[in-house]
């Protein structure tokens, strides 16, 4: 099993890919000890409309946070097709097949790596956002950095959602098969987007602002909360029966091959 997950980590450039994280979060932890929002820093000071002043330093930061949420989230869902097809070429699975590992094993490593991968993302984006919130001074950033630390769970939790129903496809489908299938849903989006600009109501999109949707997360904490404790424990039972009714498909497919 370890060397089946190793296998995935150098096929990634793992090792690289640590290299950078490291690197971006030793910046980040300077630039905020530097740069600090608690201090009145000239040329960063602006006032809000409710006449607090706010330091618009922060703002950076909070950027850097969210976009390391988003980075996060882009990674895994592309790993998960990446690792289920490296190894799609018959060769590669037999010889991995007679591997002395269980007849899972290929299966579970997957499952595994995807899931390794978001909580280490998930950890650093934790990071990321704490040492952010340390330094950061009080005022609409504050408050909107708060509700996007809620969101980071909600964030990696919807991603093993998607792992759990794409990796089954790439693993039992084949390239071909599964992205027709993962590129229809995308497609069928595109189309009700295009069918909404041609004749929706242009008022949404002029009222859209994103402080409407703190505004909202403020006043439905109690649900949200609600949210963060149960849906890791709900995606986490789903992500497990993927596993298992996954390697149950591909144990009887790949019985059917050899006989």
């Amino acid at each position: 099993m370890g060397g089946l997950l190793y296998k995935d980590f150098v096929f990634i450039k793992g090792k690289k890919i640590i290299w950078i994280l490291t690197a971006l979060t030793v910046l980040m932890v300077v630039l905020r000890l530097v740069f600090k929002g608690t201090e009145v820093l000239p040329g960063f000071m602006a006032t809000d409309e409710e006449g607090t002043q706010i330091n618009l330093v922060d703002t950076f930061f909070f950027i850097f946070d969210a976009m390391l949420i988003y980075l996060g989230f882009m990674f895994i869902n592309m790993w998960t097709d990446r690792i289920a097809l490296i190894d799609e070429k018959n060769k590669i699975r037999s010889y991995i097949a007679a591997m002395p590992v269980g007849k899972n094993a290929f299966v579970a490593s997957k499952y595994i790596f995807i899931a390794i991968a978001t909580f280490i993302f998930f950890s650093l984006s934790q990071i990321w956002l704490i040492i952010g919130l340390s330094y950061m001074g009080d005022g609409p950033f504050k408050e909107m950095m708060s509700y996007l630390s809620e969101l980071t769970l909600l964030t990696y939790v919807f991603a093993l959602l998607m792992v759990s129903v794409e990796l089954p496809l790439f693993i039992l489908l084949g390239r071909g098969n599964s992205l027709f299938v993962r590129v229809t849903i995308p497609l069928i989006i595109a189309v009700a987007a295009i069918a909404f600009l041609l004749f929706g109501d242009y008022e949404l999109i002029n009222n859209f602002n994103i402080g409407l949707i703190f505004d909202w997360m403020k006043n439905h904490q109690t649900e949200l909360t609600f949210v963060s404790i149960l849906s890791p424990i709900v995606i986490g039972v789903e992500y497990y029966l993927s596993y298992l009714l996954t390697s149950w498909i591909y144990a009887k497919k790949e019985v059917s091959i050899n006989e």
